[in-house]
């Protein structure tokens, strides 16, 4: 058996600002998402044989999501890897609330009691939004799959591209928390594999390394100055991205820099 594998995030998709997307929306990449996708996909190249990888196997593990299994295609040609699918690495259900946006949902008076400001902590694992899957279902559908990973691999790890929610879910397991207490950790490790075991986690690669497609950016994360690179990336975003994609993911990327 393993000791650990590596994980990753899907790039982008086109979305509203704000808007809930899990399972039941399965939409792929956009054309930013796509050109993201080939970055990625040439940092997992570069990084196959190193020391940081060096027991990746060429099998990939993915969500049968549209916009992982695009992300997983573009990385599998460039690394020459093959592709499995697995149901438990899908997003989250997130029922009616699926594909709304915060504002849609809070202008709601029934729907918007499923935020987290409406329940008590130790009520919100087991939690239904309307046809939704709950926190506690989520965890246990991931852990699952991390358990049968780390025991039925041998020697060599695979590596998984998946959604936030679930990566999310792999850091409540191994912080033991609940997945609201973790939410949207993952988005600080985007566009670096993190690497995954039993009992704990870690990104590969520095912070800041998720925009080093910003054009000059390369030298900005050198200094390692994290005022200056935040300026550097809310510069670009205000005054340079012409991209709508573009610019509502690097915002959200922005706020867990």
């Amino acid at each position: 058996m393993i000791e650990k594998f590596y994980v990753m995030h899907h790039a982008p998709i086109s979305k509203r600002k704000g808007e809930i997307v899990g399972s039941k929306t399965d939409i792929g990449l956009s054309k930013y998402g796509i050109e993201v996708a080939k970055h990625q996909a040439e940092r997992i190249r570069r990084m196959l044989g190193s020391s940081v990888l060096n027991n990746v196997g060429n099998q990939i593990i993915s969500s049968p999501l549209k916009r992982a299994v695009q992300t997983a295609e573009i990385v599998a040609e460039k690394c020459n890897m093959d592709i499995v699918l697995d149901n438990r690495l899908m997003a989250q259900n997130f029922g009616q609330l699926d594909g709304m946006t915060i504002d849609e949902i809070n202008n709601d008076d029934e729907l918007k009691l499923n935020f987290w400001d409406y329940i008590k902590p130790e009520e919100r694992d087991n939690h239904h939004a309307p046809n939704a899957e709950s926190n506690y279902e989520m965890v246990t559908r991931v852990n699952d799959f991390k358990l049968d990973v780390l025991q039925q691999y041998q020697e060599i790890s695979p590596l998984v591209i998946t959604h936030g929610t679930v990566i999310d879910s792999l850091i409540a397991t191994i912080n033991n928390m609940r997945l609201d207490q973790v939410e949207g950790s993952n988005r600080k490790y985007e566009g670096r594999p993190i690497e995954i075991s039993l009992n704990s986690y870690s990104a590969i690669g520095i912070s800041g390394e998720q925009f080093n497609f910003i054009p000059g950016i390369e030298d900005v994360l050198k200094r390692g100055n994290i005022d200056e690179i935040k300026s550097y990336i809310s510069n670009y975003i205000y005054n340079d991205c012409e991209v709508e994609d573009e610019k509502i993911h690097l915002e959200k990327l922005l706020k867990f820099l």
